[in-house]
């Protein structure tokens, strides 16, 4: 009988080419800040701004950032991949938690109470989905 490998991730789903995406741009940012891990005090909504300029510069037809003089593509899913890490960071260590943390929502200005380890709407009713991860920083 074999053991069941079925929720188990598989890293040769991956392309190789985007972990050498990836580690083209982690290798310039540790040459430029002096560390693998300088991302980590850039806020996420600074992260997530720069996902959407690399993007929008891609589909714009502007293929290599001017700074760097990598790819935009590569940009964005490098960036992407540091929010992706501080989300599953943050929700492993909160797991047992019943943390939770006054938001105010950025559409309707109401200000209630969240679990800090759950995305839902807001309890106003605007519809607006409240992430405490992103939102409660």
């Amino acid at each position: 009988m074999s053991k069941n490998d079925s929720k188990k991730y598989e890293p040769t789903l991956i392309y190789t080419s985007l972990i050498k995406a990836i580690a083209a741009v982690r290798k310039h940012g540790a040459e430029k800040y002096g560390s693998t891990e300088d991302w980590r005090t850039t806020p996420p909504t600074n992260h997530f701004n720069a996902i959407e300029r690399h993007l929008n510069a891609h589909l714009d037809g502007e293929y290599w950032d001017e700074d760097s003089e990598l790819p935009h593509l590569h940009l964005a899913v490098a960036t992407l991949m540091f929010e992706i890490e501080r989300l599953d960071s943050a929700q492993m260590s909160l797991m047992d938690s019943d943390i939770e943390v006054e938001i105010k929502c950025p559409r309707c200005k109401s200000s209630e109470m969240y679990p800090l380890k759950s995305v839902q709407p807001c309890a106003n009713g605007c519809r607006y989905v409240i992430d405490p991860m992103l939102l409660g920083k």
